[in-house]
Formats: C-alpha cells, structure tokens, sequence
C-alpha cells in the first residue's frame, strides 16, 4: 500500500507552472475534470506564459500520465483544438472491478444464499389444481353467445357438427 502511495505521490507533484496549467485546463472541463476544449494560444494567454512553454508543460503532464490529450487532424494541415481529460492518480490506482468474474460464473451468485442453520428442504412438486367450472355468465361477460361452438368448447362440450 505504502508503495502505491509513493507512486501517486511522485507522479503527482508538480512545478508551480504545471498546477497553474492544470487549474486553466480544469476551469474549462466538466465537473468530472473531463471534456475541456481550449486551444494552445488560450491557454497560453490565460496562463500567462508562452505558447511553446504551454506546449512542453502539456507534454511533461501527459508523460506523468496526469493529463489526458486527445488531437484530431481535421485536414493533413490543419489541427482542430485539443480535448483534455485531467487524470486523478488516486482514483486509477485502485482496481476497476475488483470483483470480476469469468463469463461462466455471470449468473451465479459469488456466495452461498443458503442459511446454514435451516436444513435444505426437499423441493415439493406442485399439484395440479383441478380446473374452475366456466360460468355462462363469465362466457357472456367475455362476449361469447350461448350457441356458438366456442361457448361449447370452453363448456366442455363437444361443438356442434355442421
């Protein structure tokens, strides 16, 4: 654990100008420190320091794998604006599914659901029920008329043969 910790720790102390870049970047980004579009020369102007510095600040913190760059090329010439991600260490060092299972496993349940004190009971089958008489007038309600040869059928009683 200490050595997680030291890793995290390492990798996310910054020079005054990299927190300074970072807290630009994060004020354009969502509440999760995701989807921030902002170009070099806004960053640049926002920071205070030159456009080729803000470049190699960029590059060092996606080095420490702190910050998360994302380039199109619209054209072979022409770059759209960047999209930066800012990456919390302390949130990647843990597993993502620490309770991961095998495809074969996906329907079981990962402990026993059986109480151990109550013996396993013997699984009784159902009887079957004998079935309800058919009223008439549940027929009738369900629009069915008297002499029809579904009336009969639901009766129990043969149709009537044309």
């Amino acid at each position: 654990m200490s050595h997680i910790l030291a890793e995290i720790y390492r990798r996310v102390q910054t020079s005054s100008a990299e927190s300074c870049l970072l807290q630009t970047i994060a004020h354009h980004a969502n509440v999760l420190g995701k989807n921030a579009h902002i170009s070099y020369i806004a960053l640049a102007r926002a920071t205070g320091f030159t456009e080729r510095w803000v470049k190699e600040l960029v590059r060092r913190l996606e080095e420490r794998h702190l910050l998360r760059v994302y380039r199109r090329k619209v054209r072979w010439d022409y770059h759209a604006i960047n999209t930066y991600d800012l990456v919390q260490p302390w949130l990647r060092a843990r597993p993502l599914y620490p309770t991961a299972r095998m495809d074969s496993e996906r329907g079981k349940h990962p402990h026993t659901t059986r109480r151990e004190n109550h013996a396993l009971a013997t699984p009784q089958t159902p009887e079957t029920l004998p079935s309800k008489p058919v009223t008439g007038d549940f027929l009738s309600w369900l629009g069915l008329s008297p002499g029809s040869d579904v009336y009969r059928m639901a009766q129990g009683i043969a149709p009537a043969s044309t």
